[in-house]
């Protein structure tokens, strides 16, 4: 079998994607409804005694926090910022640092 007829040969020239407007699908509507997750930091790994109001006395001299929410069965807790750049400086400053003798992980919520 002769090989070069398995490959196409049109040569038409390639439409570029910048042609082409972008309709986001329903489900993508929903999540820029919903706040930016990048203000939003999922903690885990955290000690049995890390209370809601420990997070929020640590992550507040970074920035302004509008929400924690804690999970102490999961060992995890959400945490919302007021403005994005907090939330990136906060997962600088505490990502994989011991707080009540556990290392917890920091990370953007999706």
């Amino acid at each position: 079998m002769n090989r070069n007829r398995i490959r196409s040969r049109s040569r038409s020239p390639v439409k570029l994607h910048t042609e082409f407007e972008y309709i986001p699908s329903p489900k993508h509507k929903l999540k820029t409804e919903l706040e930016d997750p990048n203000t939003t930091l999922l903690l885990a790994d955290l000690s049995v005694c890390t209370t809601r109001s420990r997070i929020r006395e640590l992550f507040s001299t970074v920035g302004n926090v509008k929400e924690v929410l804690t999970y102490p069965a999961e060992r995890r807790a959400v945490v919302t910022f007021q403005h994005a750049k907090d939330a990136v400086v906060c997962r600088r400053k505490f990502h994989r640092s011991v707080v009540d003798g556990s290392c917890m992980t920091v990370n953007f919520a999706v």
